[in-house]
């Protein structure tokens, strides 16, 4: 997974920096993917052809965290963990979908909103698939159902249902810019978390022609033929990792993989590309917004995901297998 933190705006030098600067109390905005691959951008970039210069700014003019890990690699429970800070056995939220963060356990948004913060969330929420009405901690609430849709996605607009049409990752980000455009002077956090990049993966309709031509380059451990390793890994890699794959898998399991070719222009991974060009869209026009308004000078603005993605490593997809690519 690659994080990045930083103040947007390249900053101001200290000896220009206003007498009561230091004084403010900082905002923040967490932006916040799902299933985002390593070295897609910023240091360690792997894949030459894809663009995000959003995203390339962000991690030059702040901080790019390399050493990155996921404690429980499945959406509800990694996000969870990101709100409270806890292990998933202990805030008691272990799979996607039927479990609920209790409202007693403390979040960062309800300690900054009870700190005087003004807090708005916009984004995908993926815990109690029943139930997309405001959270506990938010001033502000812009949600959906489970693992929502990329087009047209029925929205909770502070419990009110609204029947968007348009593409989801950019219907939360107008969102997120509605609100932090309105915002009065006192000190904020904005959560934008978004649907984008998870499976199925469905870019943008623009622009129609992106990545043509592309070729992914071969992972270095591609070739991996499980020797050795337990049966499990090769019944996972042979026939893929949803349960009915898992357990319709054919025995008996050869003790090694046979290789198969390489397929840089799968088109299911260059769509997983695609659907990232939005994203990073996404991050460049609230890091604009925060500029127009002089409040990148005292933002912190990071991004991070709640799990990483494989793209082939290990000839694998998803991403519940401990591999630290």
């Amino acid at each position: 997974t690659a994080g990045a933190t930083g103040c947007g705006g390249g900053g101001t030098p200290a000896s220009a920096t206003p007498p009561q600067a230091h004084l403010a109390r900082p905002n923040f905005v967490v932006v916040l993917a799902d299933d985002m691959a390593y070295g897609l951008f910023g240091a360690g970039r792997r894949v030459p052809f894809l663009q995000l210069p959003s995203l390339e700014r962000l991690a030059a003019q702040g901080v790019q965290l390399d050493r990155t890990y996921v404690n429980t690699s499945l959406c509800s429970p990694s996000r969870a963990s990101i709100l409270s800070g806890l292990y998933a056995h202990t805030h008691g939220v272990t799979v996607n979908e039927t479990a609920e963060l209790s409202p007693d356990v403390p979040t960062f948004p309800q300690l900054l909103n009870q700190a005087g913060y003004r807090t708005a969330y916009v984004r995908k929420w993926h815990m109690d698939a029943s139930n997309d009405g405001p959270r506990p901690g938010f001033d502000y609430w812009v949600s959906f159902r489970g693992q929502g849709v990329y087009d047209d996605p029925v929205l909770n607009v502070d419990g009110r249902v609204v029947n968007s049409r348009g593409y989801v990752t950019d219907l939360l980000t107008d969102y997120a810019l509605e609100w932090l455009n309105g915002q009065p002077p006192e000190p904020f956090l904005l959560v934008l978390s978004h649907k984008a990049v998870h499976q199925p993966f469905e870019p943008a309709p623009r622009p129609a022609n992106a990545l043509a031509g592309a070729w992914l380059p071969e992972p270095p451990n591609y070739r991996d033929d499980f020797e050795g390793k337990p049966a499990w890994q090769r019944r996972y890699a042979r026939c893929g990792g949803t349960p009915a794959g898992y357990a319709n898998c054919p025995d008996p399991l050869p003790m090694m993989l046979p290789r198969w070719p390489w397929s840089g222009d799968d088109p299911n991974r260059l769509d997983y590309l695609r659907a990232a060009l939005a994203l990073d869209d996404s991050v460049g026009s609230v890091m604009a917004a925060l500029e127009r308004s002089g409040r990148d000078r005292n933002t912190y603005v990071l991004f991070m995901s709640d799990n990483g993605y494989f793209l082939g490593e290990h000839r694998l997809a998803d991403k519940r297998l401990a591999y630290e690519e």
